[in-house]
């Protein structure tokens, strides 16, 4: 597999992954702050999808400081990792 194909593919696996996600996380949070009544529920909503954001946003940052560590650029290190590089 070329290697523009495979980060074709790791970016629509990471888009599907986010938009199946999405919903999940609008659900914990309405439920999360279901306790408060419902005038709560788009603040619920809200907070859902901004942690949804943040939590994709942090684990990224973190992967791609543990490759900078060791000095490896990101995109060939996740390729090298997934054992996609030729």
């Amino acid at each position: 597999m070329r290697l523009d194909a495979y980060f074709r593919n790791e970016i629509a696996a990471g888009a599907i992954a986010s938009i199946l996600s999405l919903p999940v996380c609008v659900a914990a949070g309405v439920l999360a702050f279901s306790p408060l009544g419902p005038a709560y529920a788009a603040l619920g909503a809200t907070a859902g999808l901004l942690g949804a954001i943040a939590a994709g946003g942090i684990s990224t940052m973190l992967e791609i400081r543990a490759l900078e560590k060791i000095r490896m650029d990101s995109a060939v290190g996740m390729a090298l990792y997934k054992n996609r590089l030729r």
